[in-house]
């Protein structure tokens, strides 16, 4: 049974045919292909690490914006838009803040619960605010504020 299925020639033949023979090393073809699957898988890691950063940054600014957004709001319940129609004010970080107030109607004196004229004129105001931050653009928005002022000074019985 020379040559046939059970050959020991033939069997020793396919194996150093098939490349089994190398020593347990790998072939250059091995180690570029495996190379090219570890780049491809690194560049995919890569540039999802690059979105995770742009990410975070987005997240960092908005809550930079939030911050500077929540304290201006701060800095506008302290001030009376009939008395301080338009200013500047320094929020932190670099950030400002610009107001400008404009007068919603006519003012009027309050009345007393017992119908004798008040002591404080009031009137509606619509507060512009515009917010410049080093790197970024500038944001604004508005809010409505009550305006006041006196117009009779205390006495007692009042």
């Amino acid at each position: 049974m020379m040559g046939g299925r059970h050959s020991p020639v033939a069997a020793s033949t396919i194996v150093k045919r098939a490349g089994t023979d190398r020593n347990g090393g790998f072939t250059i073809l091995e180690v570029l292909v495996a190379l090219a699957i570890l780049g491809t898988a690194l560049a995919a890691l890569f540039g999802l690490q690059q979105s995770a950063s742009r990410a975070a940054i987005a997240v960092e600014r908005a809550q930079q914006s939030m911050e500077a957004d929540r304290t201006a709001l701060a800095i506008l319940a302290s001030i009376n838009p009939m008395l301080q129609p338009e200013g500047r004010a320094d929020l932190g970080h670099n950030a400002r803040m610009n107001w400008q107030a404009t007068p919603i109607g006519d003012a009027k004196t309050i009345t007393a619960a017992t119908g004798a004229p008040g002591r404080f004129s009031l009137q509606r105001f619509d507060v512009a605010v515009t917010i410049e931050a080093p790197g970024r653009a500038s944001w604004g928005w508005s809010v409505e504020r009550l305006g006041w002022r006196p117009v009779r000074g205390y006495s007692p019985g009042d």
